[in-house]
């Protein structure tokens, strides 16, 4: 009862906060799934709307840990969707009831990223390699084993990791937009298919937008970030075994078939 009380007083306090100080500033809030493209993503808004994105703040005098990237204080989560005009949020925020209520709020405009979890696996292996020296000395094969089956992540398999996303695809008022259809043919995708994303990504901001324009975001968007590996489609068919075949069918079939990357087990 106090959680839900508070949840209501802070979407009060937001919209009247929002009606003070205009459309102008409508705040975007970026949700992905990790190694779903986030930079990529986060980019495609910047170069729309000439803004910068902020990962968290010290606003709330919180210390910062990687949990908030999925689990997040009211609070927090509040500083966060009321920064400076020019700044938006994103986030690897698991699905929350309680934070789902404040969020749905027409004055939010949000987004939620996401990609075939076969490649999701294979470019988290990669780059928590890359920036943990521990884990680099365990052998690629391994590791990569650890994150589907859950070893590695106190028992959150591949499935379990989807699971706690699965309900923002259902959330009101968001755009969902898969990685394979944001990275064109430099990522193995279609350009066509990107310019359409790219366009959809501006309605959602409410940005009027040419042609010409759109050209000029995707000729600056793919690479040069720091978490910027390889950004291609089907690249976890280079590096799955089968093993990892195996483990993916056990732990992570019905995901692939619920997010609509495989009809049936049969791949």
């Amino acid at each position: 009862m106090f959680r839900k009380l508070k949840i209501t007083l802070l979407s009060l306090v937001s919209v009247l906060l929002f009606k003070h100080i205009g459309a102008d500033n409508q705040q975007v809030i970026q949700i992905s799934i990790p190694k779903c493209g986030t930079h990529l993503l986060s980019k495609v808004v910047q170069l729309l709307t000439d803004s910068k994105s902020t990962h968290w703040t010290p606003i709330t005098n919180e210390p910062f840990d990687d949990t908030k990237y999925f689990y997040i204080s009211t609070n927090a989560l509040y500083a966060l969707t009321h920064l400076p005009a020019g700044e938006h949020y994103i986030t690897h925020l698991f699905y929350d009831e309680d934070h789902a209520h404040y969020l749905d709020n027409k004055d939010f405009r949000i987004f939620f990223l996401y990609r075939d979890p076969r490649d999701q696996s294979v470019s988290s292996a990669f780059f928590l390699q890359k920036i943990m020296p521990v884990f680099a000395k365990i052998p690629f094969d391994d590791f990569l084993l650890s994150i589907i089956d859950g070893q590695f992540n106190e028992g959150r398999n591949v499935g379990k990791l989807y699971a706690e996303y699965e309900e923002w695809l259902k959330f009101p008022n968001i755009l969902t937009i898969r990685f394979e259809d944001l990275v064109g043919s430099k990522g193995g995708g279609s350009d066509e298919t990107q310019m359409l994303t790219i366009k959809k990504i501006a309605q959602h901001l409410g940005i009027s937008v040419s042609e010409t324009k759109i050209n000029d975001v995707i000729s600056q968007l793919f690479g040069n970030t720091y978490t910027f590996r390889e950004g291609k489609i089907g690249s976890w068919q280079k590096y799955f075994k089968k093993t990892h075949i195996d483990a993916f069918k056990q732990y992570g079939s019905e995901t692939l078939i619920k997010w609509g990357y495989e009809k049936d087990n049969n791949w």
